[in-house]
């Protein structure tokens, strides 16, 4: 019988390799790409609600002007809808689009942060625009084009040619609906990828 050559092979030996080997550095976040990432995120949502509220503020005396002037109540009654939903979408944009300053006091990663979580708005504003800015539109919308309709009709007494204006009207503020809600689910997808993007730093 021969002497064991030396101890048993300790089972937990890799185990503790491993666990003791150094952790790979986390990937450095480069400080002036992700101010200028936020600063450029800032200037679109600012230029896009200068947008949305100059159109507010050209629409609003138009509303007046027709609901003042305007004899038949449908109309009226529409222009006061619309100039109710430009008022709310104004609002909206207000409380829920815009995207503030970081402190120049602010480390790496609260910046980050910060950034990230106005994405993270700025895409959920994006993806609920049927909800918030569309929708608010639709009845002002229709009781025009209702009114529109009745005037047509009446006037062609019922012509196949009016019925196809009609709904010819109809068919394209649904598509041009459609695609603002495309456009703005297009946008959010790509503020989205940049979230996951960070989140992998």
């Amino acid at each position: 019988m021969t002497a064991p050559s030396g101890p048993p092979p300790d089972p937990l030996h890799e185990l503790r390799s491993l666990w003791m080997q150094s952790a790979e550095p986390p990937p450095v976040i480069d400080d002036g790409a992700l101010q200028s990432a936020a600063q450029r995120l800032r200037r679109r949502v600012w230029r896009r609600n200068l947008t949305e509220w100059g159109a507010a503020v050209v629409l609003l005396p138009l509303c007046a002007y027709r609901l003042v002037n305007e004899q038949r109540p449908l109309t009226r009654l529409g222009m006061l809808a619309i100039a109710i939903a430009a008022v709310y979408v104004s609002a909206a944009l207000y409380r829920r689009g815009r995207v503030g300053r970081q402190p120049e006091s602010a480390s790496t990663l609260e910046f980050s942060r910060a950034y990230v979580r106005a994405l993270d708005g700025q895409a959920r504003l994006l993806e609920s625009v049927w909800r918030w800015y569309l929708l608010p539109f639709v009845p002002g919308v229709t009781l025009c084009y209702l009114d529109a309709g009745l005037v047509v009709l009446a006037r062609s007494g019922g012509s196949a040619r009016a019925w196809l204006v009609l709904l010819g009207g109809w068919l394209f503020t649904g598509l041009v609906f459609y695609g603002i809600g495309r456009l703005n689910r297009r946008a959010a997808s790509h503020l989205r990828r940049e979230i996951a993007a960070l989140g992998e730093l």
